[in-house]
């Protein structure tokens, strides 16, 4: 019918003039929109598919994905935005909208209709939008490194506030029955930063394989059945990337099979942009935190840092009365090592030890790098004989250190002093400085050893 309709010369100028274009693919025959063949395109070029070799390579998997949902039969429309090279190789924005009105016995298109608009205005706006808004961001980021470290807990709880937020405005267009936001940690590792609605999440892994196939794409990915993930049978994959750098991905799931189509893509990919410039100034944020906060060398809290951390555990209510351990660790004769095998050998010696600290002790342990060679511990909860018996095994392990071109052994002398329950009021200052006495005892009886300090007089 839409054939016959196409005789009237007068109707298919009309059409085609305004983007319009027509594809009987059983029969080898169709016309091109006047969009694509002011660009240079030809009608054999666009029937054979070999038009996709000018379309630009960051756009072309997408479109792919999405022209291969419409050939499989999930999909009879596809909407798609890409960039397409003229005769002269520039590029230009195309929004295509193609429906088909018929297939084939085997299920396969035979006939197609659709608009293309050339949206390259449009795009340029939108790019001078993105950098103004980026520039203020990059604004906001000289602000942001100006607060406290304090304020971290604080920032996280409001972007987690803002996400939600902006994905509970992003299902009035994209419906879900479950959103969830990962965040790239350290070492590539994925974190669930959020689940919409809350709690209803068994993982806090993104999806295997789903997952792999949208961090090595970079593109949006749509499962259409098959999943097996909380009785959802349909979902979308998106990556988050700001400034070309990965910083996360989005997952919606629908319990329906097939839920999801090509028109969902773009409003996620707008809202994905938005989260990915809050992750990614939210991550180089808690960077630049860390850099501050930390050591270096070891990764443990510098001095200044480890003492507001200690006073802030010290004082909270919640730990009122409970027996808190300080322990100070300083390596022995370390100067001798920087002398004899120099301040590369003496830098990897303090990382081996921090490290093996760092190991045998829990998570809620405040581990701070006290001076050169000296660390600083608070273990809360913690007796003075369950203290010792841990300090003991890092001294052990510490004799154990095998280096490279290092032919001696590397000791440790410990202190540590506790709190005493009825003296509940005994100052942080005032116990670490009985673990710093009991670390001179060790230095005195010795060395490579733990020395427990005597309990605070009362009164």
């Amino acid at each position: 019918m839409v054939r016959d309709l196409l005789q009237n010369p007068e109707l298919r100028r009309r059409l085609f003039d305004s983007g319009f274009f027509y594809g009987d693919l059983e029969h080898d025959f169709g016309y091109t929109s006047k969009t694509l063949t002011h660009l240079g395109f030809s009608d054999q070029e666009m029937r054979t598919g070999t038009y996709q070799k000018r379309i630009h390579p960051d756009d072309l998997p997408t479109y792919n994905a999405l022209w291969q949902r419409v050939n499989d039969g999930w999909d009879d429309q596809l909407y798609a935005e890409y960039r397409v090279a003229d005769r002269d190789g520039q590029w230009h924005w195309i929004e295509t909208h193609a429906v088909v009105i018929r297939r084939q016995g085997d299920d396969s298109i035979g006939e197609v209709i659709g608009t293309d608009r050339n949206i390259s205005p449009r795009k340029e706006a939108e790019l001078v939008l993105e950098r103004t808004v980026r520039e203020s961001m990059q604004r906001l980021e000289v602000t942001d490194a100006l607060l406290k470290a304090g304020t971290l807990a604080t920032e996280h709880e409001t972007l987690v506030q803002n996400l939600e937020l902006g994905l509970k405005e992003m299902e009035r267009i994209v419906p879900f029955d479950r959103c969830d936001v990962y965040t790239t940690e350290s070492g590539g590792q994925h974190h669930l930063l959020i689940t919409v609605p809350d709690c209803v999440s068994t993982s806090q892994s993104p999806p295997e394989p789903f997952h792999e196939e949208v961090a090595r794409s970079n593109y949006p990915v749509i499962q259409d059945d098959g999943l097996d993930d909380d009785g959802y049978r349909s979902a979308i994959g998106v990556p988050l990337v700001s400034r070309g750098e990965y910083v996360g991905a989005v997952y919606l799931w629908h319990s329906d099979a097939g839920f999801y189509s090509g028109t969902d893509l773009y409003p996620l990919m707008t809202g994905a942009t938005v989260f990915a410039v809050a992750l990614s100034n939210y991550q180089a944020h808690r960077r630049s935190v860390a850099d501050l906060e930390t050591d270096e060398l070891t990764g443990f809290l510098t001095r200044k840092s480890f003492n507001r951390q200690a006073r802030t555990m010290w004082h909270d209510p919640q730990n009122a009365g409970s027996i808190h351990t300080i322990a100070m660790v300083d390596l022995d004769h370390f100067k001798s090592i920087n002398d004899t095998y120099g301040h590369t050998a003496g830098d990897e010696v303090i990382k081996q030890v921090a490290q093996l600290i760092r190991q045998a002790l829990r998570a809620d342990d405040i581990l701070g790098r006290y001076g050169g060679e000296e660390f600083v511990i608070v273990l809360p909860h913690t007796t003075a004989d369950s203290a010792a018996r841990i300090m003991e095994r890092i001294r052990h392990s510490c004799e154990n250190i095998d280096m490279c071109n290092f032919t001696g052994t590397v000791t440790v002398s410990t202190g540590v002093a506790t709190t005493d329950p009825e003296n509940p009021t005994e100052p942080l200052n005032a116990v670490i400085d009985r673990a710093d006495r009991a670390l001179y005892r060790a230095k005195e009886s010795g060395r490579n050893r733990v020395e427990v300090a005597p309990a605070a007089p009362v009164g």
